[in-house]
């Protein structure tokens, strides 16, 4: 899916950024990542993304907070909010998973920030021949994404990039001032 910010690609609104506007396929080792999804689509968090790509001259740095009504952006220093829907972005999500040529694999379990998650990669085969990989930490106990990496050929001179996000559900609150 693509983030509908404009501003990175990353975790559903963060993940399958990268996979053109669905998420995951009917793969069945890909059923915890795609509930995972699904679930963070409608819970309020705090992303952060860090963007290293061979088109920028410096990494891009990038934060999306969602509530339950709304995505807010913060680029270049300014949070904004965002046409983003969460509840609509639920239901794109749902029916677009079978679309998608993504293949999921459990590689172990590891802790981020102290809290157990188990640990998936992911693949999704593009239309051109390229693909987007990606690496999903998902809490154990609560079932939601805590932590992604993306890697992806974004095509012919741009060369690749890679996308690493955090995300937190403490205290989720619209930026300040922002409406």
């Amino acid at each position: 899916m693509t983030i509908k910010t404009g501003l990175l690609p990353t975790l559903a609104a963060l993940t399958f950024a990268a996979s053109g506007g669905s998420a995951l396929a009917a793969d069945a080792a890909c059923k915890p990542v795609t509930d995972a999804l699904v679930k963070l689509a409608g819970t309020p968090n705090h992303a952060r993304m860090h963007v290293t790509a061979a088109y920028q001259s410096a990494p891009t740095d990038g934060e999306t907070i969602t509530t339950a009504n709304a995505m807010y952006v913060k680029a270049g220093g300014t949070w904004r909010r965002s046409a983003y829907d969460p509840k609509n972005e639920m239901a794109e999500m749902t029916q677009g998973f079978l679309a998608q040529k993504i293949s999921c694999k459990s590689v172990g379990d590891e802790n981020v920030a102290g809290e157990s998650a188990a640990l998936y990669d992911t693949v999704n085969k593009q239309e051109d021949g390229t693909s987007v990989d990606s690496r999903v930490w998902i809490s154990k106990s609560r079932g939601l994404p805590l932590k992604q990496t993306i890697d992806m050929d974004v095509g012919g001179k741009r060369g690749k990039s890679h996308t690493e996000v955090s995300i937190n559900y403490a205290n989720v609150q619209a930026p300040v001032g922002v409406k």
